[in-house]
């Protein structure tokens, strides 16, 4: 009976036959110089972690206006045998985008490494992966932000302008206090027009004596952007000036546009900013 051989099978045959032909060749003087070279003993080196951790990352240095960081730093380390560490920071929610990423040098127990600013995010919203001397060491993110001012001011269209908001005047009545009263500055440095932006801590209680509940634009030059929303903590508005009242809307070096702001302790009927049982 005549069998057929196709597809892989007969590559595979292909190859055997060469393969045998090529050893018939070799005669048995040449195969008779053949040398034999000693069994070699494979093995490999490796060096054991230079601390088990487990580590502590922070923010370190000032931050800018921005509440912005260039710097974290890595302690816990302990032993003398860690001399260089690499940090990698992400967000610990979805999408888990890096923010900092950089390495350092140890020294007394700790490492410090410096890269481009970053905003830190609260430790339930950081994560870190931190290797030292090649090898990865458990490690945490630990950062608790500090509450936010009453007024923060910035200038959408160029973050790198500036401003600054201040209290110029205010006044509280009641009794228990239950209202107050206050006038608002914007100011810059800025030679050029740019737009400002206000973002007011209502849960702030150095200026204003109490936890604002409602919140009335004095005047009804302010156009509001959003807010926290009232179970928020901090609970915060975030307003621009009306585009209607050229150029209230923009500050410059030597114009600062002012605003009234009337807050409660109690919710309020009428037109507000923010209203909260």
């Amino acid at each position: 009976m005549k069998s057929v051989v196709t597809g892989r099978g007969a590559l595979a045959l292909a190859v055997v036959v060469v393969l045998l032909a090529f050893f018939a060749t070799v005669a048995p003087a040449s195969a008779a110089r053949l040398t034999v070279a000693s069994k070699a003993r494979a093995y490999a080196m490796t060096t054991p972690r230079c601390t088990n951790g487990p580590l502590t990352v922070v923010p370190t240095g000032t931050a800018n206006a921005q509440g912005q960081f260039t710097s974290v730093r890595v302690t816990g380390i302990t032993g003398t045998a860690c001399t260089t560490g690499r940090v990698i920071m992400y967000r610990s929610t979805a999408p888990a985008t890096i923010l900092f990423g950089a390495t350092g040098t140890v020294s007394a127990g700790a490492l410090t490494a410096t890269s481009t600013a970053f905003t830190p995010p609260a430790s339930a919203g950081g994560s870190v992966f931190v290797t030292l001397n090649g090898w990865a060491v458990p490690a945490t993110w630990a950062y608790t932000p500090p509450p936010p001012p009453l007024l923060s001011c910035i200038t959408p269209d160029d973050l790198s302008v500036g401003c600054t908001a201040t209290v110029s005047s205010g006044t509280a009545w009641g009794t228990p206090l239950s209202d107050y009263l206050g006038t608002v500055t914007i100011s810059t440095t800025s030679r050029t027009a740019v737009r400002w932006q206000l973002t007011i801590n209502l849960s702030d209680t150095t200026t204003i004596p109490f936890v604002t509940k409602s919140l009335k634009d004095g005047q009804g030059g302010l156009v509001l952007i959003g807010t926290s929303g009232c179970s928020a903590n901090p609970r915060t508005v975030t307003v621009q000036g009306t585009p209607a009242w050229n150029p209230y809307q923009t500050v410059v070096a030597g114009r600062s546009p002012q605003m009234e702001l009337h807050g409660y302790s109690t919710p309020q009927s009428g037109a507000t900013l923010i209203n909260c049982p």
